[in-house]
């Protein structure tokens, strides 16, 4: 018997703690919240997606993207497009130095056959071609 009400009276001391302990704290909470000077606590964020932010922090990305719709619109087998995409990164600058756009690399490298196109030797036609190339 003596057991049972010391152990209630034990739970009515933890209790009257954690209540006390719960309304300071919230309390506490409370003040700090409203001395810190914002009178405000909503925040407006607007969702940025992960294809909006590389846009606009990488410019190689747009390229990039640039070139897949351009390749996308052709009608290109997988060697071309592959062979596209070697030629466009091996002589770009000289694409560049020449006035080759993307859409006429895509006319030169359509005017080869696919057998053509994994023979070793295309490269340098097609850089041939860039080089000399005229409109």
């Amino acid at each position: 018997m003596l057991f049972n009400y010391l152990f209630n009276i034990n739970l009515l001391y933890y209790g009257i703690f954690i209540g006390t302990v719960a309304i300071l704290g919230y309390s506490l909470f409370k003040y700090i919240l409203n001395s810190s000077g914002s009178n405000s606590t909503i925040t407006t964020v607007r969702p940025i997606s992960l294809l909006e932010v590389a846009i606009s922090s990488n410019p190689i990305f747009l390229y990039h993207i640039h070139n897949m719709r351009v390749i996308q619109n052709s009608q290109m087998t997988s060697i071309q497009k592959t062979k596209f995409y070697e030629i466009n990164e091996l002589f770009g600058l000289e694409m560049y130095n020449n006035g080759v756009t993307l859409r006429e690399l895509i006319d030169i490298v359509k005017d080869f056959t696919d057998t053509e196109l994994i023979s070793s030797n295309i490269n340098e036609i097609i850089l041939f071609v860039i080089q000399n190339f005229n409109g």
